[in-house]
């Protein structure tokens, strides 16, 4: 059975990252569609990651970074 998702921040680790996610891709002038396809991902996962409803990887937050030109 699947598991039910929620729209409720994981964690406050998980809300802060989603906080710093959205503040880098602005900052590149990026909509949440342009920066999940230089990353190779759907939006819809992007946005979890923004919202903090998605878990995110370290691979994933390296590759987000690279994709920045930040560090992790």
């Amino acid at each position: 059975m699947a598991r039910k998702r929620t729209s409720v921040a994981r964690s406050p680790e998980y809300e802060l990252l989603g906080n710093n996610l959205t503040t880098a891709r602005n900052n590149l002038g990026l909509s949440q569609a342009e920066a999940a396809e230089k990353i190779g991902i759907s939006q819809g996962t992007y946005s979890g990651y923004e919202t903090g409803t998605r878990r995110i990887k370290l691979n994933m937050i390296k590759r987000i970074a690279e994709a920045y030109g930040v560090t992790p």
